[in-house]
C-alpha cells in the first residue's frame, strides 16, 4: 500500500473557521427538530402512552448519547478534517469499511433531503390547497432555492439557519407553553398506557407494538450527523464536534421529553392521535397557532438545510480520498473557503431526480416508506460503525489513541454497536437484513478493488492487540503431534529465480501453517544497510504481486554460512518458530560443502529438513502421480504428511499417491503390505501401497519405477560436513531431470511425535 497524499484540506488555510454554535450545534438542532416534533411526536404519545413514549425517547437518545461519547473519543484523538462520519470511520477502520459507510451515508442523506422537502411541500399544500395542482413544481423550486443558497456558499446557509432557528424557537415555546397551561394530572393518567389499535370518532389507528412506533420516532434523533458533517469547516474540530453534539443531544432530548409529558396531560388520546398537529395549533400559547404553522415550515426546511450543509462535504471527502476513481472530480473545492460546489451541484441534481420520481409516481407511499425505512437502517448502522470505530481504538489500546474526551470507555462503545444493530433488527428484520447485505456488498466491492490507499487506520492496532494476546496464550500450550502444523523457513535468496522453491513451500503450508522467506546479504552492516532494505522490499513486493502468504526476513552477515546460522537461530527462537528448513539443491558440486554446513546447523537446532531438486513446475492436470519411496520409518511419516498437504492445493488436487517399498524376498511381501496399510490407516491418508521384490541397486529401481512420476519423495540422512562430497555424489545418482525430487529428513522430536504405536516398520535405509 502506498500512503495517501496529504489531504487537500490541509492546504486550504482559507477554509471556514466556524465555532461550536454555528458550525455544529445549529445544523444538528435544526435537523433534529424536523417533521417528527410537529407531526409525529404527539401521535406516538397518544398511541404508546406517556411512559412508553418516554421509553422510546430514552432508548433513541441512549443510542445517540453513546455514539456521541464514541465520537468525542475519536474526534479528540486525531486531527479532524472534512468528511464528518466518513472521515472519522475511515481513519479508524480503513478505506473499505469507511468508504462503504461513507457512500451509504451519502445516499441516505441525499434521499433524506428529498423527503424533508416533500414534507415541506405537503405542509404548504395543506395550508394553501390551491397549490395542490403544482406541488411538484413547488418542490423543485424549493430544492433550487435551497441548493442555490448552498452553492453560493456556506455563509449564506448559516445566515438562513439563524432565521429558521428563531421561528422554530418561537413555535416550540408556543406549543410547550400552551401544553403547560392545559396540563391536567387526570388526563395524564388517562394517557399513561398504550392503546395499540382502535377506532373512535372517525379516527382509526393500528400498530404492531413498541418497535413499530420506535421506527416512526427514531428519525428525530439522527440530526447529530448534520453537525458532524461540518468537521472540515470548524475552527477547533475535535472540541466543537464533541461539545456541539452533546449540547444538541441534551437540548433536543429535553424538548422532546417536555413535549411528551406535557401533551400527555394537555389533550385527549383521540386528539393526540387524530390531529397531532392541529391539537398543538389549537392549544398554542396566546393563541399563536400561526406560529406553530410557521414552525412546521421551518422544521421541514431546517432539516433539509442541515443535510444540505453536510451531505456535499461527505461526497467531497470521498472524492479526495480516491476511494473510487470516478468520484475524484467531486473532491474539487471552489474559492478561498474550499466550497464543495461540484459536489453540491451533483447532490442537488440527485435530489431533484428523486423529487421528479416521487411526483411521477404520485408520491407512492409504499415506495417512499420503504426508502425511508432503509434510510433509518443506514443511520442505525452508521451509529453502529462510529461505535465500532471507537471500540477498535479503545480495545486495541493503540498508544496513539489518546482522547481528551474523558466520558468514554470501549465497553460503552461495544454496547452502542449492539444497540444500534439490535434495534435495526427489532424494527424490521427483513429491511435490516436487506440494508446489511447492501452494506456488505458495498464493502466487498471496495475490497475487490484492492484499494491502494491507507489512512493509518486502527485495524492494525486492533489486530496487533488481539494477536499479542493469542500469542501469549499459544506460548502456554505445549506442542502436540496432533496439532503439528508446517511452519517453513525457506532460504530463497532472490525469489524471482527460485519460484519452484517458493511455490512448494506455499503448497506444503496449505493454509495451515506459516511460511518465512529468508535472504542473506553478504557484507558488513554499515555498508549493506541500504542493500538490506532493498532485499526486504523485494521479498515484500514478491509476496504482494504473487499473492504468497509469507513473512520475509533479511539479515546482513560477513558470509553466507554465518547469515544462514543467524536466521536459523533467530527464527527458531520466535513466538511461532519454524519446524522445517527448506533449501534448494545445489546445481553444481561447488555448493555441496556450503549446503552441508547449512544442513548440519539446521539439524543441530532441531529443524526438520527439506531439499528440493526442482526442474520447473509440472502442468496442473488430473491424475498427476506422486511417488514416495519408503526406506525407513524415520522419515516416512513426514514424507506422507507433506505429500498429503500437497494434494490440498489446486495444483496437485486429485494427484495419485504411490507408496513404494522394496523387499528382498517374495515371502516378505504380505508382511510389508500390512505395515504400509497400517501406516496409511494411522495417518488416514489415501495412497496405493506397492511392494517391489528386487535386489538391484536402489537407483536403478527408482529410475525404472518412477519414470512416469511427476514428483518423487525420498528420505535422507544428512551428512557430516567432512562426508559431504561422497554423500552428494551418491544422492545425485538418484535424481532425475524428468521430475522434481524432494529429499526429506525428520527431526528426532518430530519422529517420536508422529510415530504410531500399533505397528513396526522397516529399519532405516
Amino acid at each position: 500500500m502506498s500512503e495517501l497524499p496529504h489531504h487537500p484540506d490541509a492546504r486550504k488555510e482559507g477554509r471556514h473557521q466556524f465555532g461550536t454554535f454555528e458550525g455544529v450545534f445549529t445544523p444538528s438542532i435544526l435537523t433534529t427538530f424536523g417533521v417528527v416534533i410537529f407531526l409525529r411526536a404527539t401521535y406516538v404519545t397518544g398511541v404508546a402512552g406517556a411512559w412508553r413514549a418516554v421509553l422510546i425517547l430514552l432508548l433513541a437518545k441512549s443510542i445517540t448519547t453513546i455514539t456521541t461519547s464514541s465520537l468525542g473519543a475519536i474526534a479528540t484523538s486525531m486531527k479532524v478534517r472534512g468528511g464528518g462520519v466518513y472521515y472519522l470511520v475511515s481513519r479508524v477502520l480503513g478505506p473499505t469499511l469507511g468508504g462503504g459507510i461513507g457512500l451509504a451515508l451519502y445516499a441516505a442523506q441525499t434521499t433524506s433531503i428529498a423527503f424533508y422537502t416533500l414534507g415541506f411541500v405537503e405542509s404548504l399544500v395543506a395550508t394553501v390547497p390551491e397549490l395542490q395542482a403544482v406541488q411538484g413544481v413547488v418542490g423543485l423550486a424549493a430544492i433550487a432555492a435551497l441548493f442555490g443558497l448552498a452553492y453560493l456558499g456556506t455563509d449564506w446557509v448559516i445566515r438562513v439557519q439563524y432565521l429558521i432557528m428563531a421561528v422554530l424557537g418561537l413555535a416550540i415555546v408556543s406549543f410547550l407553553g400552551g401544553a403547560w397551561v392545559l396540563f391536567s394530572p387526570a388526563r395524564f393518567w388517562e394517557n399513561w398506557d398504550a392503546v395499540w389499535s382502535g377506532s373512535q370518532g372517525g379516527v382509526t389507528w393500528h400498530h404492531d407494538g413498541f418497535w413499530d412506533l420506535f421506527a416512526i420516532y427514531f428519525p428525530a434523533v439522527t440530526g447529530v450527523i448534520a453537525g458532524i458533517d461540518m468537521s472540515g469547516d470548524l475552527r477547533h474540530p475535535g472540541r466543537s464536534l464533541t461539545i456541539g453534539t452533546i449540547a444538541s443531544v441534551l437540548v433536543s432530548g429535553t424538548v422532546y421529553l417536555l413535549q411528551i409529558v406535557l401533551w400527555a396531560g394537555a389533550a385527549s388520546r383521540l386528539d393526540l392521535i387524530g390531529k397531532p398537529f392541529l391539537v398543538m395549533c389549537e392549544g398554542a400559547l396566546f393563541g399563536w397557532g400561526a406560529v406553530i404553522t410557521a414552525g412546521v415550515f421551518a422544521a421541514t426546511i431546517s432539516s433539509a438545510v442541515g443535510r444540505i450543509l453536510g451531505t456535499p462535504r461527505v461526497l467531497q471527502a470521498i472524492g479526495r480520498d480516491g476511494i473510487l476513481e470516478w468520484l475524484r472530480p467531486f473532491g474539487r473545492g471552489s474559492g478561498p473557503t474550499d466550497e464543495p460546489r461540484v459536489a453540491t451541484l451533483a447532490t442537488g441534481l440527485l435530489v431533484a431526480g428523486i423529487m421528479i420520481w416521487a411526483a411521477l409516481t404520485g408520491g407512492s407511499s409504499g415506495a417512499l416508506n420503504l426508502v425511508a425505512e432503509l434510510m433509518s437502517m443506514i443511520f442505525l448502522y452508521t451509529f453502529g460503525m462510529i461505535n465500532l470505530a471507537a471500540f477498535v481504538e479503545g480495545f486495541g489500546a493503540n498508544p496513539t489513541f489518546r482522547p481528551r474526551f474523558r466520558l468514554f470507555h470501549w465497553s460503552l462503545s461495544l454496547v452502542g454497536v449492539v444497540l444500534s444493530v439490535g434495534v435495526a433488527f427489532l424494527i424490521d428484520w427483513r429491511t435490516a437484513t436487506a440494508a446489511l447485505f447492501g452494506l456488505l456488498g458495498l464493502f466487498w466491492f471496495l475490497q475487490r478493488r484492492a484499494l491502494q490507499v491507507t489512512f493509518g487506520d486502527a485495524q492494525r492496532g486492533f489486530l496487533f492487540s488481539a494477536v499479542r494476546r493469542q500469542l501469549l496464550r499459544l506460548q502456554a500450550y505445549p506442542e502436540d503431534a496432533r496439532n503439528w502444523r508446517p511452519t517453513i523457513l525457506v532460504f530463497t535468496g532472490n525469489p524471482q529465480t527460485r519460484r519452484t522453491l517458493v511455490r512448494f513451500a506455499e503448497w506444503f503450508e496449505a493454509n495451515r501453517g506459516i511460511v518465512y522467506l529468508a535472504h542473506v546479504v553478504v557484507g558488513q552492516l554499515p555498508e549493506q544497510a541500504t542493500a538490506r532494505v532493498a532485499a526486504l522490499r523485494q521479498l515484500q513486493d514478491f509476496c504482494r504481486t504473487t499473492g504468497l502468504p509469507a513473512f520475509p526476513m533479511v539479515t546482513v552477515a560477513p558470509d553466507l554460512c554465518a547469515g544462514v546460522q543467524t536466521i536459523l537461530q533467530l527464527a527458531g527462537s520466535g513466538m511461532i518458530p519454524p519446524n522445517l528448513a527448506l533449501f534448494g539443491w545445489p546445481q553444481a558440486p561447488a555448493g555441496d560443502q556450503v549446503l552441508a554446513r547449512h544442513l548440519a546447523a539446521a539439524r543441530d537446532l532441531g529443524y526438520s529438513l527439506v531439499l528440493i531438486d526442482g526442474h520447473g513446475l509440472s502442468v496442473a492436470r488430473p491424475g498427476q502421480r506422486i511417488d514416495l519411496w519408503w526406506r525407513g520409518r524415520e522419515n516416512g511419516d513426514l514424507m506422507l504428511m507433506l505429500a498429503f498437504l500437497l494434494t490440498r492445493s489446486p495444483h496437485w488436487q486429485g494427484a495419485q499417491l504411490f507408496l513404494h517399498r522394496i523387499v528382498q524376498q517374495p515371502d516378505d511381501v504380505a508382511h510389508a503390505r500390512r505395515d504400509l496399510e497400517a501406516l496409511l490407516d494411522h495417518h488416514q491418508i489415501e495412497a496405493t501401497p506397492e511392494i517391489l521384490v528386487a535386489d538391484a541397486p536402489f537407483a536403478t529401481i527408482l529410475h525404472k519405477h518412477s519414470a512416469a512420476a511427476d514428483l518423487v519423495f525420498l528420505g535422507i540422512e544428512p551428512p557430516a560436513p567432512e562426508d559431504a562430497t561422497a554423500w552428494f555424489a551418491q544422492q545425485r545418482m538418484l535424481l532425475s531431470p524428468a521430475h522434481t525430487t524432494i529429499l526429506v529428513w525428520a527431526s528426532t522430536s518430530l519422529r517420536e511425535a508422529m510415530r504410531p504405536d500399533d505397528h513396526s516398520g522397516a529399519t532405516s535405509g
